[in-house]
């Protein structure tokens, strides 16, 4: 209780002192500009443009946990099944937006055409107000609401500059910009409405607060960018000293999983507060000492065969573990040194074999081809520590 108390002290006066003071002075458009050069981006021509996905207006399912599993750490089948069933159509529009970015970074070639199929399939499901009902059915509504904000919004950022530059295209932007913010105040709402819960402190809120990040940086509504910071040091004050978050160690078998997937958003939307001078030595500490403590939780357990034989298949160390990782390690040189350097390589280099043949990172969540975005193809910069 005095924990809470201590956190909710601690975020109110950052909000009425060091908050307001950028707060006032905030140009959210130079804001844009700083981290879009942050990335390298390019187009390519020639690419089919893909048939529309059904829009999902509501989303049913619940939970693939079981409900008697207070840890929520265990998978019932039946429920997983309804879950990846109901989630195919989310899934698959996500995946073609992802196609077009990743083909977008890969060549140097521009072509509207390009740039106008990704606006398309935006502006398809921005008409339809897909998922933009408050309240959704189920809490997993809620949050398949706001990760799937998180993952459009990521990856319409790779295209904008294409996108102001294209006259049909800023014919639909109105109408995707209601649809974004649509989608990011029933975030907040859900979260307002939840405030007693976890899952306000926990990983959730760190996507909801990523997702309304993007929607403020391309709306350049600063409603959005004020409560997505307010997300972000939510994050950051619930990391312990030893780098372990408090609410992700109750869930169990889980509990290393979700550190990494906790850890993504705050190391995205920390990224981008960086290339705009807007992050402290503390908040870069309180990262540093999460993913360290990461880090070293997953060289415990491969070697451990014990550990290693109950926990491995419960990691994703493809997308949310790695993606945003990488780019934290390649921004950052106070990480820990000693013997982290060669456990950061082992750990990256073992992770990108696992994602695919290519080696590289992809994250249909964090902007599609996170290691060509970033510039991080080859892992000297972890190896040469």
């Amino acid at each position: 209780m005095f924990r809470s108390f201590f956190y909710s002290l601690v975020i109110f006066l950052f909000s009425t002192s060091t908050y307001a003071n950028y707060q006032s002075n905030l140009d959210i458009e130079s804001f844009k500009e700083k981290w879009l050069n942050h990335i390298e981006h390019e187009d390519v021509a020639g690419v089919d443009c893909p048939d529309y996905i059904e829009p999902t207006i509501t989303f049913n399912a619940g939970s693939m946990y079981c409900e008697e599993d207070d840890t929520r750490s265990t998978i019932c089948e039946e429920n997983q099944e309804q879950y990846e069933q109901e989630k195919e159509d989310v899934d698959n529009f996500v995946e073609i937006l992802a196609e077009l970015s990743s083909t977008y970074l890969k060549d140097p070639t521009p072509s509207p055409y390009l740039t106008t199929c990704f606006v398309k399939h935006v502006d398809h499901w921005a008409k339809n107000n897909a998922l933009g009902a408050y309240p959704q059915p189920t809490n997993q509504g809620e949050y398949i609401r706001f990760r799937t904000l998180t993952r459009v919004s990521e990856l319409y950022l790779m295209f904008e500059d294409e996108i102001n530059r294209c006259d049909w295209c800023l014919t639909k932007t109105p109408r995707i910009f209601r649809w974004f913010k649509t989608l990011a105040d029933g975030t907040i709402s859900h979260f307002i409405a939840k405030a007693d819960a976890d899952s306000a402190s926990a990983n959730h809120r760190y996507w909801g607060g990523l997702a309304s990040l993007n929607v403020g940086i391309i709306t350049g509504d600063s409603k959005y960018f004020d409560w997505a910071r307010e997300s972000f040091m939510v994050g950051i004050y619930q990391i312990e000293n030893d780098g372990s978050l408090p609410l992700e160690m109750k869930r169990g078998d889980m509990a290393l999983a979700y550190h990494f997937y906790a850890a993504a958003p705050l190391i995205a939307m920390q990224d981008k507060f960086r290339a705009n001078n807007i992050s402290s030595s503390f908040e870069r500490d309180q990262l540093n000492k999460l993913i360290n403590f990461s880090h070293q939780s997953y060289h415990r357990m491969i070697n451990s065969p014990l550990a290693k034989s109950k926990y491995i298949d419960k990691v994703n160390y493809c997308s949310y573990a790695l993606s945003e990782l990488e780019v934290h390690l390649k921004r950052n040189s106070s990480i820990e040194k000693n013997d982290s350097a060669d456990l950061q390589a082992i750990f990256l280099e073992t992770g990108r074999n696992q994602c695919n043949d290519s080696g590289l990172l992809y994250s249909t969540g964090l902007g599609g081809e996170v290691s060509i975005m970033h510039g991080i193809v080859n892992l000297d910069y972890v190896i040469n520590q």
